[in-house]
């Protein structure tokens, strides 16, 4: 009964030590094709010209013009967000303190 248990216990070790090492793998492989998945969205969402300054001259304001104007100060507020935190310094607002 000593060897079976031994047996069992040195086949959980082996699955532990495997699982160690194999898990991180398939995380880090699902990790990268998510980025790549994500910057391929973003650099088709760029390349549409549907958000050019002329374009969004020539929606009316009962249309897309709303959504467009909104998507533009929110792509404003991401960069002076990225800018910050380059800089290591995020200011704070006098209308939102």
């Amino acid at each position: 009964m000593d060897d079976f248990s031994i047996l069992i216990l040195m086949i959980v070790v082996i699955a532990v030590i495997l699982s160690a090492i194999v898990l991180p793998i398939i995380a880090l492989a699902i990790s990268i094709r998510s980025k790549n998945k994500l910057n391929a969205q973003i650099a088709r969402l760029h390349a549409t010209d549907s958000l050019n300054p002329e374009t969004l001259q020539e929606l009316r304001i009962s249309d897309l013009a709303p959504l467009a104007k909104a998507i533009q100060e929110l792509e404003a507020r991401t960069e002076n967000l990225e800018v910050a935190l380059k800089a290591r310094s995020i200011p704070i607002p006098a209308e939102a303190a």
